[in-house]
């Protein structure tokens, strides 16, 4: 029997923190109880019982979620110490600067950035910890006239498929290693062996597995005959990012450096660079490298010595379990008011009654039915129910104001956003987490267009004028500079569209813009159809008669004034 891979040690390693702190148990529970299955099995003694399911375990997670995720992300990209640069330098980083943003923008909407981030901040809420797996995807493909091979991409982790090496440290950066867990085909593995030139024995050895990587969804499922899981390593060498793949017996990649072409200098090398000839070597640009693990952890509210966070859910749950209780014992009161159980002397009954609606029952003395008369239902319970629902909201911060139910026609766009940026103070910090998030994403994003992408691919964007224009992006061009990277975030909701009509009418009314000037800025999502308006505005100008009635000429009177032909004298 083969033994496992160091890899699969090190996760286990991973696993076994997770089930100290009770995350193996906690989580499948908290995904159970977004999904609705907030019920125990039923037994023989609550069989009756009615289950009703009051998702506010769901709803409050939702709310929060929308409240960080409702804003947009820009990330922009400038370069650092221009005034240190001259005049060509210069240029060449600004140049860059403007590059990267315009590729970042097109390249997080190809990697749906937007339902990504819906994830990555659900699961922070849900669980503590939202994670994000930044890596080169080769399958993607595209391009007109330069084809191009390979692009970035992202998906979210399941907090329990990732191990770090050192989970009580905060700082992705500063881990020895993190290993993360994923699921694919036997077959698809035996091919990435094969191009790996690995011996046909060790491909054979390649062998389906249980699937543990979906504890967060329940139960375990039983080993098929197409999957097996994969472990993929990220570790340090030297500085440089290195990963390896292996599975639970087979080791598919020992070590291989992120950056595409990197490799250590072999001893002659460096022997021959210290006792080299004596005519010098020319020196060559410095090439970059990856150094930042491309892996964003996102945690919702911190715990004690832990890179896992504290999510909502489990001081929700308690709260939603108690709501259900309250709500099934109301509602068994009234089934047990409207269908009572009946009492029958023995013998006294002729057949055997059923409790079927309009059921007509033969008596052989009078006397021997009656209804057993259950508890009248307590007001208490739908109180105490509403005052814990109430009492969590505050506790929460999901408000009215923040959830927008209780927002009347008669308030204006300013008076709601200054409400809901009040009721919002609560999850500022969450927001704030989320813009560093971005900001990490970003730095992993810059490094990878500084190494991956060599080759010319053409991206389509918008000039000053509006206009769409082709331009071409070498990302190793501008891998010798250094760029700062900044986050501009705006809210994205229709007040603040309402308010933004608001200004632009003012300013239009008191005839500061023109009519082309207000089209150009009013927001897409108000007028969607700004395009067609736009252009239909611009043919009308041009159908315009040309022999319109021309300007008086000096010391001449319009004709409505009195005017003649000739001047005035």
């Amino acid at each position: 029997m083969s033994s496992n891979t160091t890899i699969w040690e090190e996760f286990e390693e991973g696993v076994r923190y997770a089930d100290n702190m009770g995350f193996t148990k906690e989580f499948p529970k908290i995904t159970e109880y977004k999904e609705g299955k907030q019920w125990p099995a039923p037994t023989n003694n609550t069989k009756n019982l009615p289950r009703p399911v009051f998702n506010i375990t769901k709803m409050f997670i939702d709310r929060k979620r929308a409240n960080v995720t409702n804003q947009t992300m820009s990330i922009n990209f400038k370069a650092s110490e221009v005034e240190a640069l001259d005049e060509e330098q210069k240029a060449l980083a600004e140049e860059g600067a403007a590059i990267y943003t315009e590729y970042t923008a097109q390249l997080l909407e190809d990697m749906n950035m937007d339902d990504l981030a819906n994830e990555w901040v659900d699961d922070a809420a849900s669980f503590g910890t939202g994670i994000l797996h930044v890596y080169w995807d080769n399958a993607v493909s595209g391009g007109q006239s330069v084809k191009y091979t390979g692009d970035i991409r992202a998906e979210i982790i399941d907090p329990l498929d990732i191990a770090f090496a050192r989970p009580k440290v905060r700082d992705v950066q500063r881990q020895p290693y993190i290993i993360i867990r994923s699921r694919e085909t036997v077959a698809s593995v035996k091919d990435l062996a094969r191009s790996l030139r690995l011996s046909e024995e060790t491909i054979n050895s390649i062998s389906p597995d249980q699937d543990d990587s979906s504890q967060a969804v329940g139960e375990k499922s039983s080993a098929d005959n197409k999957e097996c899981t994969i472990l993929t390593k990220y570790f340090k060498k030297d500085g440089q990012v290195c990963f390896a793949k292996a599975t639970k017996t087979v080791v598919l990649i020992e070590e291989e450096y992120l950056t595409p072409g990197a490799r250590p200098e072999t001893e002659e090398e460096l022997s021959d660079e210290m006792t080299g000839p004596e005519e010098p070597k020319p020196k060559e640009k410095e090439k970059h490298v990856i150094n930042l693990f491309p892996v964003v952890v996102l945690p919702w509210d911190m715990r004690k010595k832990s890179i896992f966070g504290i999510g909502e859910a489990q001081d929700i749950m308690p709260i939603n379990q108690a709501y259900n209780f309250l709500k099934a014992m109301q509602l068994l009161s009234v089934q047990d008011n409207g269908w009572p159980k009946t009492i029958v002397k023995k013998g006294l009954v002729e057949g055997k009654i059923t409790n079927t609606p309009g059921e007509i029952i033969t008596e052989k003395e009078t006397g021997a039915i009656r209804y057993l008369n259950p508890p009248a239902p307590t007001p208490a319970a739908s109180t105490l129910a509403e005052e814990m629902f109430q009492m969590s909201r505050i506790i929460s911060g999901v408000t009215d104001v923040s959830t927008g139910e209780h927002v009347t026609s008669g308030v204006s766009a300013a008076a709601i956003i200054a409400l809901q940026n009040q009721a919002k103070t609560p999850v500022k910090e969450k927001k704030r987490k989320y813009k560093m998030g971005y900001t990490e994403l970003a730095r992993i994003l810059l490094e990878f267009y500084k190494t991956y992408y060599s080759l010319k691919r053409n991206i389509v964007v918008k000039n000053e004028a509006g206009e769409e224009e082709l331009r071409s992006f070498v990302g190793t061009d501008y891998a010798n500079i250094d760029f700062k990277v900044s986050i501009d975030v705006g809210e994205a909701t229709e007040y603040a569209d309402e308010l933004a009509m608001t200004t632009l009418d003012k300013f239009y009314d008191r005839q500061e813009i023109s009519l082309d000037q207000y089209m150009e800025l009013a927001p897409a999502a108000v007028v969607p159809f700004k395009g067609r308006l736009q252009q239909l505005l611009k043919e009308m100008a041009e159908r315009a008669p040309e022999n319109q009635e021309a300007p008086a000429e000096e010391g001449q009177l319009p004709a409505e004034l009195g005017g003649t032909e000739n001047a005035m004298q």
